[in-house]
């Protein structure tokens, strides 16, 4: 493509934290997506952690009664995208899917969104993203992502390896926390990821410290995105199998031996 184009494109994009992130992730599953527009196929893990959204997103909205989650869960995994990494996996994700719904306690405290929808600005760039949930609890607003990331709360022990995944998952909530401070006028009080598959609730305090870092990150990303020439692969077979959509177009892939 040429440059002008690409900065035209480039110029004229509404970034989200996915967007920014999957730059990262991969330079060239990001060319393929955003500016090929090659299809993004779902696969097994993406349709399964949609499916528990959706299941999450109708409760919360009063669609379905607590009581209704397990039921509705077993009647729509056969919806889940297909070919299974394998039947051992699947049957362990229907395990995981049941345990979770009749376990499930929802959040104590008054819903502000649900599958909120917020469109803010960080540095210039317009941003849009898709709060899974957003409550308030004694005058304090929480954000809420719900992950299929088995995460681990952070370490007592300085376990850098852990707590540098969660910081890295902790990113998106971030950057959702500018959308709130715009909203509400105050930044959220603590920031949570619901892990469904392990039945693990985090909850982080919100540290403003880290909000300006995580800013200036998506501001230097989307910078790299602007000025990019090259688009290299990232190469990590099971990423590249399980989990990007685009795989069936890439010619990294596809040339595997």
């Amino acid at each position: 493509m040429e440059k002008g184009i690409y900065q035209a494109v480039v110029n004229n994009m509404r970034f989200s934290y996915s967007r920014v992130s999957c730059f990262n992730d991969c330079r060239y599953q990001w060319f393929l997506k955003y500016i090929d527009e090659s299809e993004d196929k779902e696969l097994f893990y993406a349709s399964y952690g949609k499916l528990i959204h959706s299941i999450l997103e109708r409760f919360y909205t009063g669609k379905l009664q607590k009581e209704e989650l397990t039921a509705t869960f077993l009647r729509e995994f056969s919806t889940v995208a297909q070919p299974y990494p394998s039947e051992k996996i699947a049957a362990s994700y229907v395990e995981k899917g049941i345990n979770y719904f009749n376990n499930f306690e929802p959040v104590d405290g008054k819903i502000l969104g649900v599958e909120k929808k917020v469109e803010f600005n960080i540095g210039g760039y317009d941003m849009i993203g898709f709060i899974d949930l957003l409550y308030e609890k004694d005058g304090e607003i929480y954000v809420l992502d719900n992950k299929s990331r088995e995460l681990k709360p952070r370490s007592k022990k300085n376990n850098l390896v852990k707590d540098k995944e969660l910081d890295d998952m902790l990113k998106q909530l971030y950057v959702y926390s500018a959308a709130v401070y715009d909203e509400y006028g105050k930044f959220p009080k603590y920031l949570c990821f619901n892990c469904f598959k392990n039945g693990v609730f985090i909850q982080e305090e919100f540290n403003e410290d880290v909000y300006n870092k995580t800013l200036r990150w998506v501001i230097d990303t989307i910078g790299k995105i602007r000025d990019a020439e090259d688009f290299y692969p990232a190469i990590d077979y099971f990423k590249c199998r399980y989990l990007c959509g685009v795989h069936d177009e890439c010619c990294y892939y596809n040339l595997r031996g």
